[in-house]
């Protein structure tokens, strides 16, 4: 499976395999920055909200797992072509 996410921005469209939230200092927002290209993809004033949105693209990305299954030999096969996901940062 693909995920690509588009910025809150609206200004970049990334293929991403991980996202984190770096330690934020006293008083700063939260981002969510993709691990392998340190791309900034939204801002969030709180910890909370931050941590909120990437529940929300762990959901959107099990709502389509079901894109394998084991065959009759014990082989992951594909039951429909991998889709191509694309999940918006929301807004503040």
């Amino acid at each position: 499976m693909e995920l690509w996410v588009r910025s809150q921005d609206k200004k970049r469209l990334i293929s991403v395999t991980n996202l984190y939230i770096p330690i934020s200092r006293s008083g700063e927002d939260f981002s969510i920055y993709t691990f392998d290209t340190d791309v900034m993809l939204g801002t969030y004033k709180t910890k909370e909200r931050a941590i909120e949105v990437l529940d929300e693209i762990q959901n959107f990305m099990r709502d389509y797992a079901w894109a394998k299954k084991i065959n009759r030999l014990g082989e992951e096969i594909d039951m429909i072509p991998k889709p191509i996901l694309i999940y918006n940062m929301p807004k503040n």
